[in-house]
């Protein structure tokens, strides 16, 4: 609608007055008189929009983002999507990167309008509603009791089949509790460890093979990649590596993904990676010499993400091995165990057998504030559908009752 558009121009336009984009002054504005005579039946519904609008107008300044091909982007597991939109935020920022010349002006103004929040559901509501509910996993394996618990108690799934690989059994090479499968460093030393690590893995296991192998890093995040990437220990190696992240286009992916696999190559990866990614090795001599290293340079909070980070080698019966490389951090693994855990743990014999109850102790902790957060969302589930029944058999009053709750609530 034109008086939308409007008012949210002018709003956009005095970004950089704080006294201009208060809601006392925006109500003075021939903008906001326009709208309201454009919509009488709905002024507050309209007032509580633009209290969002204003809201989110002052916090936009902090609100994360890429700009790519003209499209305001975020992250979704290993890529960047433009069909994920946050409000009023994404409206600002197709509005700002319009101002820079990133985007058209066409596009920009099809980003204008109010945000009217209409409910949520809940993905743990959804499956209640199948008659059968059945699936496939690599991981059933390494799921912790909690969740166990959750499939069988919500969802009334208690059957479980466990089917062996028609390749026979892993040819991973991990010894949990040795120095050189699980390396424990300090926080200064972490990156020259996890570099020492790259160089040892690459060479063969096979004496006087002139083969070197293929070793994938997986970072926890992007920004801890591009870190290390650029660090001191790798800039005689900088350029001879490959990196794929979520900013990665899907056709320099598929390539990049191919090359990871070939003997000598180095690729930095993000955790997004180590699930469905499908590393193959085709290289015979790289195979014969121990096939691809992963080094997995944080502990994941699930056992479940591991074993898919695992998995990205000695796939189909070929040979690969595996190692993790941690700092003492409160980022890394302080976050798991004590400073004084972690000094007896490197004193000792053992390590993972250590190191994997404590995590299992987090998760169970964060699974019980997970599952009051699915109780209160199944709530607003419930409101949501009956909102969608009454709009269904036209029930203006409690329609417009409803949305003006949910607006007030956003």
């Amino acid at each position: 609608d034109p008086t939308i558009t409007a008012l949210i121009k002018y709003v956009w336009s005095q970004r950089n007055d704080k006294a201009a984009v208060s809601l006392a002054a925006v109500q003075f504005t021939p903008e906001y008189a326009a709208l309201m005579g454009r919509f009488p039946r709905h002024r507050e519904l309209i007032k509580e929009c633009v209290k969002k609008l204003l809201r989110d107008l002052a916090s936009f300044p902090h609100h994360k983002y890429t700009e790519q091909n003209g499209q305001i982007c975020y992250k979704k597991l290993d890529s960047l999507v433009h069909t994920i939109y946050y409000g009023y935020f994404t409206m600002f920022a197709y509005m700002k990167e319009h101002d820079e010349g990133h985007v058209q002006q066409a596009v920009m103004e099809s980003r204008l309008y109010f945000n009217v929040n209409c409910g949520s559901f809940s993905y743990a509501e959804l499956p209640c509603q199948y008659e059968r509910m059945m699936g496939v996993s690599g991981t059933l394996e390494a799921l912790s009791a909690a969740e166990r618990a959750v499939l069988k108690e919500t969802f009334g799934i208690s059957k479980f089949t466990y089917v062996p690989s028609m390749y026979g059994e892993s040819n991973l090479d991990f010894t949990p509790n040795s120095k050189r499968s699980v390396v424990i460093e300090t926080e200064e030393g972490f990156y020259l460890a996890i570099r020492r690590e790259i160089d040892e893995r690459l060479r063969g296991t096979i004496s006087g093979n002139p083969c070197e192998r293929a070793v994938l890093v997986y970072f926890e995040t992007s920004t801890q990649l591009e870190d290390f990437q650029g660090s001191e220990c790798m800039s005689d190696l900088k350029h001879f590596v490959q990196v794929i992240t979520e900013k990665t286009s899907n056709e320099s992916k598929a390539g990049l993904v191919r090359q990871a696999c070939t003997a000598g190559m180095i690729t930095l990866l993000t955790r997004e990676f180590g699930r469905g990614t499908d590393f193959v090795c085709l290289d015979t001599s790289l195979n014969d010499n121990g096939g691809v290293h992963v080094i997995q340079t944080f502990l994941s909070d699930q056992l479940t993400e591991e074993t898919q980070i695992k998995g990205r080698t000695a796939r189909q019966g070929a040979k690969g091995s595996y190692s993790m490389v941690l700092h003492r951090g409160k980022k890394s693994l302080g976050k798991f165990m004590t400073e004084l855990e972690i000094g007896e743990m490197c004193r000792g014999e053992k390590r993972y057998d250590l190191i994997h109850p404590k995590r299992v102790a987090l998760f169970e902790t964060q699974c019980s504030s997970n599952t009051a957060r699915v109780t209160q969302a199944a709530q607003s589930h419930k409101e949501s559908i009956a909102f969608l029944e009454d709009v269904w058999e036209g029930r203006r009053t409690r329609v417009s009752e409803y949305l003006l709750k949910h607006v007030k609530r956003a």
